[in-house]
């Protein structure tokens, strides 16, 4: 059986506000988009392979436009990288459950 590691990149699910201009909009869509077939993937492919999905940073409240703010991304995505790597591997209905779409 074939493992997987997959790093999902998230989606701003902290903002305080709304995008303000259609690329802002546009871009805020298709990281939902994005991360909604990431969903979808891990549920048709979990049985084809053992996938270990880490945790997406979260809370981001910067747009995937802002690329100011990439070293605390990257800091804060490899925390929880790094702490999921210490826990055992979850069911694919779990990984699914716990990179879901939500809100803060």
């Amino acid at each position: 059986m074939r493992w997987i590691y997959v790093l999902p990149s998230g989606f701003a699910c902290a903002r305080t506000a709304p995008p303000t201009t259609v690329l802002g909009a546009a871009m805020q869509a298709m990281t939902i988009l994005i991360h909604q077939r990431l969903l979808l993937d891990i549920a048709s492919y979990a049985g084809a392979a053992t996938l270990h999905v880490l945790p997406p940073p979260c809370p981001v409240t910067v747009a995937p436009s802002s690329f100011g703010h990439a070293g605390r991304l990257i800091r804060a995505a490899h925390d929880r990288a790094a702490a999921a790597l210490d826990e055992p591997v979850l069911s694919p209905p779990q990984q699914a459950a716990a990179i879901g779409l939500h809100r803060h």
